[in-house]
């Protein structure tokens, strides 16, 4: 790939990234004008305040599934997403809890 190209892909890129956070930045804060780093930061305290092990998988399929458990509260908060975005959450909800009780099964079988 010739320097020129690159350069062109990587405008392409960086658009898309950008077009992305802008979309998603309300879902990440909870607001059009609230902290974007908020759901990072309410997640931390979570683990903090419940003195989670956070190399746990167990812990770590738990923080992906919160991501998703605020994408639900933000969209029940009045955050604009579309159905077809909002099942899917739910969905991908469902199949942590699966995947946690597989985790969970799995430890006590060891």
């Amino acid at each position: 790939m010739k320097n020129k190209d690159f350069l062109a892909a990587r405008l392409t890129f960086n658009r898309k990234c950008l077009d992305v956070l802008e979309d998603r930045g309300p879902q990440y804060a909870g607001s059009d004008d609230g902290d974007r780093l908020a759901n990072f930061k309410l997640i931390a305290r979570l683990l903090g305040n419940f003195h989670v092990d956070p190399s746990d998988p167990k812990t770590v399929l738990v923080v992906y599934m919160l991501k998703h458990i605020c994408s639900v509260l933000s969209y029940l908060g009045g955050t604009p997403e579309g159905q077809e975005a909002i099942e899917g959450r739910l969905v991908d909800i469902r199949n942590y809890v699966d995947l946690l009780y597989a985790l969970l099964d799995e430890g006590d079988r060891e």
